[in-house]
């Protein structure tokens, strides 16, 4: 719909504001129904929500979320972050 294609034209050029320009490339925001498939692998069932999708180097997801956080899932995410990192970064 017309109105649904504004609100995703604003949300997108919001998120991107909000991402520095070096992720941008690795940052998927989506909107619509077009991708039913790809929801459907990544189990992105619920439509009111939004998800979180950690991979690793070679793509495998290490954590995946959605909806609001509670304070454990975000350690744990955090953690599985530090975890990712290469070595170097983790001395910083």
């Amino acid at each position: 719909s017309f109105l649904q294609a504004m609100l995703g034209r604003i949300l997108k050029s919001s998120m991107k504001s909000n991402v520095p320009k070096e992720q941008q490339d690795t940052t998927l925001l989506y909107f619509g129904e077009e991708l039913v498939g790809f929801r459907d692998t990544l189990r992105m069932n619920n439509s009111l929500a939004g998800y979180v999708f950690l991979l690793d180097g070679i793509g495998r997801i290490r954590f995946c979320g959605s909806g609001k956080a509670a304070e454990d899932e975000v350690a744990a995410l955090l953690r599985f972050t530090h975890e990712l990192l290469p070595s170097k970064s983790k001395s910083a």
